[in-house]
């Protein structure tokens, strides 16, 4: 939705129709079956939630739309690691985790990964690599929320599963199925 707010305005300022003004970026989810019409499961347009099949398809299939390819490791369905060697992931680690992680990490927020920061869960500077578990998304306001006092914000290195310990010691939790599907609990854990 920002980006399109942000296309309008463009739009109005400049006066209209002016060369290489911004496109709007989406994401939809879908498997392969359905997109090439063999099941009707509903697909996921980031940021909005479920689309019908054929709103997918249609959106896919259009001329102007880009494929982003995303290549993974069988077994774990994530990208290889980057070690120690870089700070910052490469171009084709941030597609994947914005793509995997769909929004925000902090339980509850669903504002869309690609308009997120890339987070050390583990700080660069006590160790952590630049990785598929040790990289999440989150929003500005919550990436700047995990240095404030009595916030503490923990990793699962194994599951990447988010915990967030807020001041009073209330404790919220990512839903562990919404690592790669971006759907979190809405209780206090």
């Amino acid at each position: 939705m920002d980006q399109l707010r942000l296309d309008s305005l463009v739009e109005r300022c400049l006066g209209g129709g002016c060369a290489g003004k911004p496109k709007a970026q989406i994401f939809v989810h879908i498997d392969l079956p359905t997109l090439m019409g063999l099941r009707d499961n509903p697909a996921e347009l980031t940021g909005y939630g479920e689309i019908s099949p054929e709103l997918a398809r249609e959106i896919a299939f259009d001329a102007n739309s880009v494929w982003n390819r995303i290549i993974t490791e069988p077994m774990t369905k994530l990208p290889v690691a980057l070690g120690r060697k870089n700070y910052r992931p490469s171009k084709r680690m941030r597609k994947y985790l914005q793509a995997a992680h769909r929004t925000c990490s902090m339980p509850g927020c669903n504002r869309p990964a690609q308009y997120t920061d890339l987070d050390h869960a583990q700080a660069w500077k006590d160790g952590g690599g630049t990785d598929k578990i040790n990289l999440r998304s989150l929003c500005r306001v919550h990436h700047k929320l995990r240095d404030e006092p009595g916030w503490t914000f923990t990793t699962d290195s194994q599951t990447g599963v988010l915990t967030v310990t807020a001041p009073n010691g209330r404790r919220y939790t990512e839903d562990p199925a919404g690592f790669c599907r971006g759907n979190f609990t809405s209780g206090i854990r």
